[in-house]
C-alpha cells in the first residue's frame, strides 16, 4: 500500500493522527495540505472531546473514542508553525501566494478587520487611488486587485452607498475596491457598454462622495454623445447621485487652466471641449443647469473675446423661450447681443462683398435701438454675483455702444450719434474703461467734424 492510500484510509477511518506528517515519502507537500491535515487533526479532537464528555455528564448511550496520547496545536500555533514552513516570499508570483495564504489566515482566525487594513497598509500604494500612476499600477496583476476588491464586497455585498453601511473601517476599505476601480478606469481608451456597466457596478458601490470625486473622472474621459447617454443610462439604473456627478465633471472641466498657445486650431478644440461638457447637462434633462452653465460659459467667452465660441455654444444649446426658469432673461440677453455682433461682423464684412443696403443698416440700427436700451438687458439674475455681472456689462454695453454708433455715422445720422454719445455720458459710462471712453470722445470728435460740415444740422453749431 503507498503512502498516499495509507493517508486516504487512515482519513477515511477516523485514525488521523501526528503520524500524517511523518509518512515517508511525505505526502502533504503544499501549504494548503498542511493546513488541511492540522484543522483536521484539530476538528477530530474537539469532536472525540464532545463525545467524551457527553458519555461522562448526560448519561448517553455513545462510544467514547480510545484516548490518544496527542494534544493539537491550537489554531495561532498552527499558523506559526505553517509560518516557519512556508516562508513569506517575495516576487509577483510567489508573493501573490504569499498574500493570499496570510488573508486565508487571518480569515479562519475571525481577523476580518486586520485583513483590510493590511491588504491597505501592507499590499497597496501608501497614496490615495486617484493619485496612482500608470507604471505603479503596472506592477499589480489585476487579478490580485480585483482579489482585494471582490474580498471586501463579499463581506460588504450592498457597499457604501448608504450611511447604514459605513463603519470606522470604510475608507480603507473603498480605497481597496478604488486601486481596481483606477486599474479599470486607466486600462480602457474607448468605452462600450459592457465597460461602462463594469466600472459602473464598482463605482455605485462607493459612498456617495466617493462616486462624485470618481466616477466624475470617469465622465470627463468619455467624449461622444454616444457614450455620454450610455454613461447617463446606466448610471441611473445603479441609482448613483447622478445631479451632482454630472456637476462636478462639468466644473472639474471648466476650472482647468486654459492654456496659453498661439495654434488657432488648439484654441478653438480647447473651447469647443468647454462647450461639449455642457451636453452632460442637456442629455440628462437637467435642463435649468444647462441654462445657467450656457449662459455662464458664454459670459466668459464674451470676456475672453471669443465671441465666436460664445456663438457656437447658443447654436449647439438652443432653449425655448417657454421655459419658466429666472435665469431665462439672462439667456435672451445674450442671445441678442451675439445677435447683434453678428449683424455688426456682416456689415463690416460683407458676403461677396456686395453693398450692405439702407434698408439693412436701419434694421440693425433698429435691433441694437431695442436690445441697447431695454431695461431688462442682462438685468440682475437670483443669487448672481454682481461682480460677475457687471463684468458682463462691461464688455457687452460698450460694444453695443460701438456697434450703434458706426451704423448711425454709416447712416449719415450725425444728430442721433450726438444724442448717442450725451446718453452715454449721462447713464452708461460707468460701464466703459478709460481706453473705451477715449475712443467714444475720438467718435464724438468726428460727429461734431461731420456736423459743421453738413448744413442741415446748423441749427446744432448755433445752439
Amino acid at each position: 500500500m503507498s503512502n498516499h492510500e495509507r493517508a486516504i484510509y487512515a482519513i477515511l477511518g477516523g485514525v488521523l493522527s501526528q503520524n500524517i506528517f511523518n509518512l515517508k515519502p511525505a505526502v502533504l507537500l503544499t501549504w494548503e495540505d498542511h493546513l488541511w491535515a492540522h484543522y483536521k487533526l484539530l476538528m477530530s479532537y474537539k469532536t472525540d472531546q464532545i463525545l467524551e464528555f457527553m458519555k461522562d455528564h448526560m448519561n448517553l448511550d455513545v462510544e467514547a473514542p480510545e484516548p490518544e496520547d496527542y494534544s493539537p496545536m491550537d489554531e495561532t500555533q498552527i499558523f506559526s508553525l505553517l509560518k516557519t514552513q512556508f516562508p513569506f516570499q517575495s516576487g509577483t508570483l510567489q508573493g501573490q501566494v504569499s498574500i493570499y495564504r496570510h488573508i486565508q489566515e487571518q480569515i479562519i482566525l475571525g481577523e476580518i478587520d486586520r485583513v483590510f487594513n493590511d491588504i491597505r497598509t501592507k499590499f497597496l500604494p501608501d497614496k490615495e487611488p486617484i493619485d496612482i500612476t500608470d507604471e505603479e499600477l503596472g506592477r499589480f496583476g489585476p487579478g490580485i486587485l480585483r482579489f482585494y476588491a471582490h474580498l471586501v464586497l463579499f463581506f460588504h455585498p450592498n457597499g457604501f452607498s448608504n450611511l447604514d453601511d459605513l463603519d470606522e473601517l470604510s475608507e480603507t476599505k473603498q480605497d481597496i475596491i478604488l486601486f481596481y476601480w483606477m486599474h479599470l478606469f486607466r486600462s480602457c481608451s474607448h468605452y462600450n457598454n459592457s465597460k461602462i456597466e463594469l466600472i459602473t457596478s464598482y463605482s455605485s458601490k462607493l459612498s456617495t462622495e466617493q462616486q462624485i470625486r470618481y466616477h466624475s473622472e470617469f465622465f470627463q474621459r468619455v467624449q461622444t454623445e454616444e457614450e455620454r447617454r450610455a454613461c447617463i443610462r446606466v448610471a441611473t439604473e445603479w441609482e448613483m447621485d447622478l445631479p451632482n456627478i454630472t456637476y462636478d465633471t462639468v466644473m472639474s472641466t471648466l476650472d482647468r487652466p486654459v492654456k496659453a498657445t498661439k495654434d488657432v486650431r488648439e484654441a478653438e478644440e480647447a473651447d469647443l471641449e468647454r462647450i461639449r461638457v455642457v451636453e452632460w447637462y442637456h442629455l440628462s434633462n437637467q435642463t435649468q443647469r444647462a441654462v445657467q452653465q450656457v449662459c455662464a460659459l458664454a459670459s466668459q467667452f464674451i470676456q475672453e473675446k471669443k465671441v465666436d465660441a460664445a456663438r457656437t455654444l447658443y447654436v449647439r444649446y438652443e432653449f425655448s423661450n417657454d421655459l419658466q426658469f429666472p435665469i431665462m432673461g439672462r439667456y435672451d440677453s445674450i442671445r441678442n447681443f451675439l445677435k447683434c455682433s453678428k449683424s455688426y461682423q456682416d456689415i463690416i464684412l460683407p458676403k461677396n462683398g456686395r453693398e450692405v443696403s439702407v434698408e439693412e443698416l436701419n434694421q440693425v440700427k433698429e435691433d441694437l435701438y431695442s436690445i441697447l436700451f431695454d431695461q431688462n438687458f442682462l438685468a440682475a439674475v437670483q443669487d448672481e454675483n454682481e461682480e460677475d455681472r457687471l463684468q458682463l456689462q462691461q464688455h457687452c454695453v460698450p460694444q453695443l455702444y460701438f456697434y450703434l454708433h458706426f451704423v448711425l455715422f454709416k447712416l449719415e445720422n450725425f444728430d442721433e450719434c450726438l444724442q448717442l454719445l450725451i446718453k452715454l455720458e449721462e447713464e452708461d459710462i460707468r460701464y466703459f474703461q478709460a481706453e473705451e471712453r477715449e475712443q467714444m470722445l475720438e467718435k464724438t470728435r468726428r460727429t461734431y467734424f461731420e456736423i459743421a460740415k453738413d448744413p442741415r444740422y446748423r441749427w446744432i453749431i448755433e445752439d
